[in-house]
Order: structure tokens, then C-alpha cells, then sequence
């Protein structure tokens, strides 16, 4: 009995742990990819922000943008980079969910 018992507890313990390396090898590649596109995303998001809100202030200050400003408050910049904010939200969640479908049916 105790070599039955040495011989499952070997087999399976080389198991789980060929299993525990392969979810933490797939858990750190995803870690990592979601990083990298967050960094990305901010990157974008600051160059974005730095070129549209002078932009939006600049055109303010002439006659024809004070005009032009009954229809795009002054806080227009402010608000596109909020949308593109959200619209990266949503690329990196349908980016996780297809990890996490593409983990599990593996």
C-alpha cells in the first residue's frame, strides 16, 4: 500500500502541477497584454487630450469660435476624451472576455 500510495501521490502531484504552471503562464500573459494596451490607451489618451483642448481653446478666442462655442462648450475637449475613454473601456473588457473564452475552451 504505501508504494500504491507514493506512486498516485506522484502522478498526480505531476499533474497539478504541469496544470498550476500552465494557468499562471496563461494568467501572466494576459496580465501582461492588458498592460501593455493600458499603457497605450493612456498614451493615446494624453497625446489626444494635449492636441484637442488647445485646439478647442484656441478656436474660442476668435470671433467666428465664439459662435462656434453656442454649439461646443468649452469643456468639448474634456468631453471627447471622455468618450474615447469609455470606447477604450469597452476594447479592453471585450479584450478580456475573449481571453477568458479563449482560456476556458482551451
Amino acid at each position: 500500500m504505501p508504494i500504491l500510495g507514493a506512486f498516485l501521490a506522484s502522478v498526480f502531484g505531476a499533474l497539478f502541477g504541469g496544470l498550476t504552471k500552465d494557468v499562471a503562464r496563461k494568467g501572466a500573459t494576459m496580465a501582461a497584454a492588458l498592460v501593455s494596451f493600458a499603457a497605450a490607451a493612456t498614451t493615446l489618451l494624453a497625446v489626444m487630450r494635449s492636441t484637442v483642448q488647445p485646439l478647442m481653446q484656441a478656436m474660442f478666442t476668435t470671433g467666428y469660435g465664439q459662435v462656434i462655442g453656442l454649439a461646443f462648450p468649452p469643456v468639448a475637449g474634456t468631453c471627447l476624451t471622455a468618450i474615447a475613454s469609455c470606447w477604450v473601456a469597452c476594447a479592453v473588457y471585450r479584450m478580456h472576455v475573449r481571453i477568458v473564452q479563449a482560456t476556458a475552451s482551451a
